[in-house]
């Protein structure tokens, strides 16, 4: 028979088992898949917010670009239109939000337009990644007033005639 000290029983059973034990293993991976779930939101995030900065920067830049278009506009004289720009499609609707009169020169006397204050609703679309947006802008309106020469006054021999112009149009 074998005979086998105790001592050498006792000493492998205190040795401890080497490797991971499976509770060990699945705690492990819950921890990683808990890290993970929460990096890949984070990204998922960052990328979100991203797209949305990505957004409005062209929305910004494309009312940017049909504000500068706007302002070369006379609204009296084009009180509603649309244009493209590029991929730019800007339309434009003005409504007066002021009598029309006459402007005046330096000496308060009257001078030679007719201005009037308009509230112009600009729509802005770029194609094909920036949806329709619209904005407000106050403008004013101008026309140059027809002149007629003034009958009441002789103009002295040598001298160029007075002219006074036409009575402004009311709305």
């Amino acid at each position: 028979m074998l005979h086998v000290s105790t001592r050498k029983i006792a000493a492998c059973r205190a040795k401890p088992a080497a490797g991971f034990t499976l509770l060990e293993a699945i705690v492990a991976m819950v921890l990683i898949a808990t890290a993970a779930m929460a990096l890949f939101a984070w990204i998922n995030n960052s990328f979100a917010n991203m797209a949305r900065i990505q957004t409005a920067n062209a929305r910004a830049l494309a009312e940017t670009n049909a504000l500068q278009f706007v302002q070369t506009i006379n609204p009296m004289k084009a009180p509603s239109g649309s244009t493209t720009l590029g991929n730019l499609k800007v339309e434009w609707n003005a409504r007066p939000v002021s009598d029309r009169r006459s402007n005046l020169g330096e000496a308060g006397d009257p001078g030679v337009f007719v201005v009037a204050l308009y509230e112009i609703e600009v729509a802005v679309e770029q194609l094909p990644d920036v949806p329709r947006d619209t904005f407000l802008i106050r403008q004013l309106g101008f026309e140059r007033e027809a002149y007629q020469i003034d009958p009441f006054s002789a103009p002295a021999s040598g001298t160029t005639p007075k002219y006074a112009p036409k009575a402004a149009k009311g709305k």
